[in-house]
């Protein structure tokens, strides 16, 4: 996990040449971690709250075995990277992960975010940070409330055009 810590590190900082914002690209060269150029639809925009989740839940276990260090210093900068691409984005334009369809409000991409920004809640109230904390739970409640519109009253759909 530490080497993807410091793999989300370098792509984080990476310039994509195609002009996305390099947090919503699908897809980097391995093992340079440059930004993949080819055809790919994009953008996709599960990246941000999918990484931050995986580091918020490594976090909390190098917290809970005494790495808390290693956690401000390497991990509470990516995850607030991304998470701020999410409590600013979510209601983005993107592609699907199957690269079939465009919208602006996958439900897949939103009940990760609902997630994810719960253990962002539960994470920094408990690091003292009760400022972004309350951030997290704002952005939160704003997401949920828009996944019963998934709901068809038989089967969730993936959004409005699928």
């Amino acid at each position: 996990m530490k080497s993807y810590v410091n793999w989300v590190g370098k792509v984080q900082n990476e310039v994509d040449p195609q002009g996305f914002d390099v947090r919503i690209n699908p897809k980097f060269e391995l093992p340079n971690g440059e930004v993949y150029v080819g055809g790919w639809c994009r953008p996709q925009t599960d990246g941000p709250g999918l990484r931050s989740g995986a580091l918020l839940l490594f976090a909390e276990l190098l917290n809970k075995n005494g790495q808390s260090g290693y956690v401000n210093s390497n991990l509470v900068p990516k995850i607030k990277f991304d998470l701020d691409w999410v409590m600013a984005n979510w209601q983005s334009d993107g592609c699907d992960l199957w690269e079939e369809v465009r919208s602006n409000d996958f439900f897949w991409n939103r009940a990760g975010y609902v997630y994810t920004l719960e253990l962002c809640e539960k994470f920094f109230n408990s690091q003292g940070d009760s400022s972004y904390a309350s951030k997290c739970a704002s952005a939160k409640s704003s997401v949920k409330n828009t996944l019963d519109g998934h709901w068809t009253g038989s089967f969730f759909r993936e959004s409005t055009n699928r």
